[in-house]
């Protein structure tokens, strides 16, 4: 499945899918983009995750809501509520942990 793009507009429907991980980011970064590589290739692995990416600039008060200071960052929900965030430059080994976080039962409660 490939990343989404999701914006103040289509947010709250993406959420309703279920679990999903959130990329933070912006055109201009690097880093950004080097997390955007990383985060394709969660979407190709994982199945029962939605991997989405916001650019912060198309979606300020997207980031506002999630207190996005940095970025990137990546922010793990399940079912609309936050139960995980990481920030900076990120390995796929480093998001391991966020994934297991957000597809966990115990996540849902």
């Amino acid at each position: 499945m490939p990343v989404l793009k999701i914006t103040e507009d289509n947010f709250d429907e993406i959420t309703s899918r279920g679990a999903l991980l959130l990329d933070f980011g912006a055109e201009y970064c690097a880093p950004c983009k080097a997390l955007g590589r990383v985060m394709e290739r969660i979407s190709n692995e994982f199945p029962d995750l939605t991997a989405g990416s916001a650019d912060v600039d198309v979606s300020p008060a997207l980031a506002a809501r999630f207190g996005i200071m940095s970025i990137p960052a990546v922010v793990a929900l399940r079912s609309g509520k936050t139960v995980g965030k990481i920030t900076g430059a990120k390995t796929r080994e480093d998001i391991l942990p966020l994934i297991s976080l957000v597809l966990s039962k115990e996540a849902s409660r």
